[in-house]
């Protein structure tokens, strides 16, 4: 089996245009609210599945911009590095994010779900 390690230096995260999608099922969250930007920043351990690169842990943060000013930052752990529960995470921040959105508060991050859903609560 082939794994190696990956850096990030603050790679902006295209979930349309990139291999990300392949770990949701669903990325309306991501696509319907734009406006909030997804930084990564950190290591990632990927291992080499049936020819495909699989992220399996993530330390580090995520980043969340809107407008060039940030929002907050989103804390990972090595001890909370499963890149499937960290996904689940982001999907309930950018869920919140659209709710602000539709409900037109400014965004704000709010990570209580993100953190049990990888286990940090």
């Amino acid at each position: 089996m082939i794994s190696y390690y990956i850096q990030f230096k603050g790679e902006i995260w295209d979930i349309e245009n990139s291999d990300y999608q392949n770990y949701f099922t669903d990325i309306t969250p991501f696509t319907t609210c734009v406006e909030v930007e997804l930084y990564q920043y950190g290591s990632a351990y990927v291992e080499v599945i049936n020819n495909e690169p699989i992220v399996q842990e993530f330390t580090g943060k995520f980043e969340f911009v809107h407008n060039n000013k940030t929002i907050g930052y989103w804390e990972i752990p090595s001890e909370n590095s499963h890149f499937e529960l960290i996904c689940l995470g982001l999907i309930s921040i950018y869920n919140t994010f659209n709710k602000q959105k539709e409900e037109g508060i400014p965004f704000k991050l709010d990570t209580l779900l993100a953190d049990i859903a990888v286990g940090k609560l």
